[in-house]
């Protein structure tokens, strides 16, 4: 029972907001158990990239203090996620992809375009959006992976994305 909520939980996290990518076609419901080492590692390699990418652009794009204090934290927590899921990736001889995945691409261009009024509360709003995402791929995958180094990883980056998504929420309020 708890995969199924899950898997709809992701299902529908991962659909694209039309608030952030108009143009981006729905991403078909998974069934977490049956996803792959791979899926997974597209996933989260995308997911990471996004939280990087976007919060760089925070902490130089950002207008409040806490935006940029977040913003400099994701880069740095991010970086180590991503770095332990290359790491379990390469020894599993699997790929990590080098671009994000079009519906993150989208939302950080969404950012750069964003006016410096309007940029602190889409930046929370997107974060809040990918942070929930995270938690539910990692869950997921630490629940139901088969691919044991990539379920230390998913096992481990839980508690990290579960504390970021308590800490933008906290956040959003203040924008």
């Amino acid at each position: 029972m708890k995969n199924i909520l899950l898997a709809g939980f992701l299902s529908a996290a991962i659909a694209p907001m039309p608030s952030f990518a108009q143009d981006t076609k729905a991403a078909p419901a998974m069934n977490m158990s049956d996803m792959s080492a791979g899926q997974y590692v597209e996933m989260a390699a995308s997911s990471d990239m996004f939280e990087i990418e976007s919060s760089k652009l925070a902490m130089t794009m950002g207008q409040s203090e806490p935006v940029k204090k977040f913003a400099n934290h994701m880069v740095s927590d991010h970086g180590k996620t991503s770095a332990d899921l290359m790491a379990a990736a390469k020894a599993e001889s699997l790929e990590v992809p080098k671009t994000m995945m079009p519906k993150h691409a989208d939302m950080v261009a969404q950012l750069k375009s964003a006016d410096a009024a309007s940029f602190d509360a889409l930046y929370i709003q997107m974060q809040t959006m990918a942070h929930q995402e995270a938690v539910a791929l990692h869950t997921a995958y630490s629940e139901t992976g088969k691919n044991m180094a990539l379920k230390e990883v998913a096992t481990k980056a839980v508690p990290i994305v579960t504390e970021h998504l308590k800490d933008v929420k906290a956040m959003s309020g203040k924008a």
